[in-house]
């Protein structure tokens, strides 16, 4: 080894060891500040977590304790009750777990603890007092205080995790005593979806209780350890209890590593004061510590990069010194070594190197003299050198054939690579199902068919096994697959009943292939799967069509036989009422909802067969109407004639009153009477659900909006620079601005169905109501670099009779729509006038709309799109055409997509009347 080969290996050496010193330091330092900033940001996780959290449970206090507020609430605890009453309530039972899905279940409590007004009608009559976990609980609120409870295993909801709230309903007359309890239950299930919201998306939280045990975790396995797995005795809990909120590295709640966590004690809300739960934020050090591993690695690069360059500069700086004497000792060695033995070293140098100089030449004398014997030794060694040159010329000529093989082995992986592409591009545009699964059945493959013949999307089934959606068939079946694919390594195919996510059954086609690596062992397994229900169905049904045939012959002759009393055994099964007269107002068929619905009691003559005559039925009546007058005026005009409501005791009747005509005679009549109270009553709760949507949801969200748009205004400079807080600001506001977009669509949605929704028709030009709308959507357009034009066959005569405002809002919609879905090009109104009408036409460049989805167009809550069941990124509320189409209907116009495709854009138009002459 050369000097300087020692020199700079000694260098480097020193270096090595320095830089893994220097890159450890830096490793224990920067972990140290790691740990402290991002414990910092996670207790602040935990603790806006668990305010999130009291919050959520805070309103859910409020909304109990207005509910108890409710006058229809404290009418029913005083008696003040009715068929109608209790309906109302019930509804209005339902509305509440609508409109808060959190709400379980929902009771009315006497003060003896009995349960008289439950949406379970299996609860009615139940004793609270007898179950030792409610009994305290309604006791103190019974004292006139609003309470709630921790989590507890309820009995009453089938052994499920709850937390139940009570709160007291007073009797305003008498003094604000105590009449009754309103109880509703939480369903745990949405609180442990809230948890799996706000959480991290890096690590598991945890909330214990005040004893200790876990309630709620985002965990897959969260119901597994509610109120079973108990922490007390770990040093958070510990350290929570005694009011100590900390963040430090313990060990992992569910695996063995160590973790970083974070644990704050709950503080309540406001008049909700909590129970004392522990929050637990954990995240694995292995990813918490990693940047600090990634940093020292790098330190570590960059200090081998300087130590190697410091190297070569001390190693030239030590040749310039004294190697350079060293090397002149070496070029004579050299020399020597070619065979110029007379030259000498220079040994004029007293020093160690002088002295060497001086020893190296006596030897060079010794050996001059045996020279001419080495001579002969070189002759000979050169004969053996040159074999061995031969030797390795061979050797390269094989390199290179190698090194042509590795080039061709390069190039077949990019081959191989392409031909990955391929397939996974040809896979993904399959009609089948395709999987791959490793050896063990756990899928780590599929196409996006598997989502429509399953239901399940590909986020779900990968890490599953095909038993998320198969378990259908016989145990011997599923032995007879896999001692195909697996014992004898074969492919298997059969035909299989699977199970969607929506649980209805269906019929494929399977074929599961396992791939074999070199030593035939099985490496993974890709299965085909193709839907062929419908085929089945329809072979089973062509196949039972061609075999009865003949016994259809005989059937049918059988159905004319048993004609009568089958439509006699459905005339007595229809929810409706049903009577049939004959010419002279006899009754000849009644049914038994007739009797139910106009028998006034049990010794009416309705209530046999034979007093059931015209006369008795208008005596029930009671002159409500005339029905023998009117089924008179039936047959005299030959018309049906409804009566679309009537009052009835305490319900409302609808009758329909139709002739029975052969050729030019008639033969009597049929009516059938319908009782509408439900529908009534439905449509009182729909009028009330709106009037909460509009004060309860609109209000709020209206505050919320303006409050942010204040904040965005007075304070800007003060929170300007703080990127996330700016960023939650603005999430605020637009998400805000949504929600009452929603709310206004929804309830236009009930105006205009319920045909409650007023229009001011009048004359004016539309023309200039189109340039004010493009003037609003300028701004939106401008950003998406994309131009709007408007172009018509002449300056005026575009005179309309519509209404100006709810015409605004459908253009507006419309043009909202081609920008949302336009990514670069322009947006086109065209204006013609033709048979009366005046068509605008909105063409634009986008995105286009393929075929099998264009029928979805103007239905409620449908979009198209990649998949029809999600939002894409416009988040709306496939409302919009739809709201559209029923304004325009009732103007008198109509609406349509005239023609798009893929990737070529959309026009859709509508047509409105033209003005009327004015007088």
């Amino acid at each position: 080894m050369k000097l300087s080969t020692k020199i700079f290996s000694i260098l480097g050496v020193s270096y090595f060891i320095t830089a893994i010193f220097v890159s450890t330091g830096i490793y224990f330092s920067s972990r140290g500040e790691i740990e402290k900033q991002i414990g910092a940001k996670q207790h602040q996780t935990a603790k806006s977590s668990l305010s999130h959290i009291d919050s959520f449970l805070y309103e859910r206090f409020s909304n109990l304790k207005a509910f108890s507020y409710r006058e229809q609430v404290r009418e029913h605890f005083l008696g003040q009750t009715s068929l109608e009453h209790t309906s109302v309530l019930l509804k209005e039972f339902e509305d509440l777990k609508v409109i808060y899905p959190v709400w379980k279940e929902l009771a009315l409590i006497d003060v003896n603890g009995k349960e008289i007004l439950s949406a379970n009608s299996q609860n009615i009559g139940k004793n609270l007092l007898e179950d030792p976990l409610y009994k305290p609980l309604f006791k103190k609120a019974l004292s006139g205080e609003t309470v709630y409870s921790d989590v507890f295993i309820s009995e009453k909801l089938g052994n499920v995790p709850t937390m139940v709230f009570m709160s007291p309903v007073r009797d305003k007359s008498a003094g604000g005593k105590v009449i009754g309890v309103v109880e509703g239950h939480i369903d745990w299930a949405k609180i442990i979806e809230l948890l799996g919201d706000i959480s991290d998306e890096e690590g598991e939280t945890h909330i214990f209780n005040k004893e200790g045990f876990e309630i709620a975790s985002n965990h897959k396995d969260a119901y597994k350890y509610i109120l079973k797995r108990n922490r007390k005795d770990a040093p958070y809990i510990k350290e929570s209890f005694s009011g100590k909120e900390d963040t430090e590295v313990y060990k992992s709640i569910d695996y063995k590593e160590n973790a970083l966590i974070s644990h704050v004690l709950e503080q309540g809300r406001l008049s909700y004061k909590g129970n004392g739960w522990i929050f637990v934020v954990e995240n694995p050090t292995r990813i918490v510590f990693a940047p600090a591993f990634r940093l020292a690695f790098y330190v570590f690069l960059i200090t081998i990069f300087a130590a190697t360059i410091l190297t070569f500069v001390s190693v030239f700086f030590l040749k310039r010194i004294g190697v350079n004497r060293l090397i002149a000792l070496t070029n004579v060695a050299n020399l020597i070594a070619g065979g110029e033995l007379e030259k000498k070293a220079d040994d004029s140098s007293p020093d160690e190197l002088g002295q060497l100089a001086k020893a190296f030449n006596e030897m060079t004398d010794k050996l001059k003299q045996s020279s001419q014997i080495l001579e002969q030794e070189v002759k000979n060694k050169t004969k053996e050198l040159e074999e061995i040159i031969k030797g390795t010329e061979e050797k390269n000529a094989f390199l290179e054939d190698t090194k042509r093989a590795v080039i061709n082995i390069l190039e077949d992986s990019r081959e191989l690579e392409n031909n990955l592409q391929k397939f996974q591009l040809a896979a993904e545009s399959a009609y089948e199902h395709i999987i791959i699964t490793d050896e063990k059945g756990v899928i780590i493959y599929a196409n996006s068919a598997v989502a429509r013949t399953t239901g399940y999307t590909r986020e779900e089934v990968l890490g599953k096994t095909p038993a998320l959606w198969s378990g259908n068939m016989p145990k011997d079946y599923y032995e007879k697959m896999w001692d195909t694919i697996k014992t004898k390594k074969i492919a298997f195919d059969g035909e299989i009943k699977n199970k969607r996510k929506n649980g209805e059954e269906y019929v494929a086609e399977i074929s599961i292939s396992p791939i074999l690596d070199e030593n035939k062992n099985i490496k993974f397994y890709v299965g085909l799967e193709r839907d062929v229900t419908k085929e089945r169905n329809l072979t089973e049904e062509l196949r039972k069509e061609k075999e009865g045939v003949e016994q259809k012959v005989k059937e049918r002759t059988l159905e004319l036989t048993k004609a009568h009393i089958k439509l006699t055994a459905s005339i007595s099964s229809l929810a409706v009422g049903f009577i049939m007269t004959d010419r002279e107002n006899n009754i000849v068929v009644i049914n038994q909802a007739a009797r139910n619905i106009l028998c006034a009691s049990s010794a009416s003559p309705l209530a046999t067969i034979q007093g059931c005559t015209l006369q008795h039925i208008e005596d029930e009546l009671k002159g409500a109407i005339n029905l023998r007058t009117l089924i008179n005026q039936s047959v005299k005009e030959r018309k049906p004639i409804l009566v679309k409501e009537f009052p009835f005791q305490s319900r409302f009747l609808k009758i329909v009153i139709t002739p029975i005509t052969e050729l030019a005679d008639v033969l009597g009549c049929v009516v059938l009477v319908d009782d509408i109270t439900e529908e009534k009553i439905l449509d009182r709760s729909k009028d009330e659900f709106f009037s909460i949507a509009s004060h309860e949801l609109r209000t709020p969200l209206t505050a919320i909006r303006g409050n942010t748009s204040l904040i965005k205004q007075y304070y800007g400079d003060t929170i300007k620079g703080n990127k996330d807080l700016e960023e939650m600001i603005d999430d605020i506001y637009s998400s805000s601005v949504r929600l009452i977009e929603i709310v206004n669509d929804f309830l236009s949605v009930s105006r205009l169905e319920q045909g409650k929704m007023e229009f001011k028709l009048e004359n004016f030009d539309i023309s200039e109501l189109i340039n004010k709308e493009i003037e609003e959507v300028g701004g939106m357009a401008k950003e998406k670099g994309l131009s709007v034009s408007f172009q018509k066959e002449e300056l005026d005569g575009f005179r309309i009779y519509a209404d100006k405002d709810r015409l605004g809002e459908v253009i507006l919609n419309l043009l909202g729509n081609a920008i949302k879905y336009t990514e670069k090009g322009s947006i086109t109104i065209n204006i013609s006038q033709a048979n009366g009408f005046v068509k605008v036409s909105f063409a634009d460049t986008g995105r286009g709309i393929p075929a099998e989805q264009q029928n979805l167009l103007f239905r409620k809550f449908q979009q198209t799109g990649e998949s029809i069941l999600t939002r894409d990124t416009t988040k709306g509320t496939g409302l919009g055409l739809y709201i559209s189409k029923l304004m325009i209907d009732n103007m008198g116009g109509k609406i349509q997509l005239e023609n798009s495709s893929v990737g070529n854009g959309s026009v859709f138009s509508f047509t409105i009347p033209v003005a009327k002459k004015e007088v």
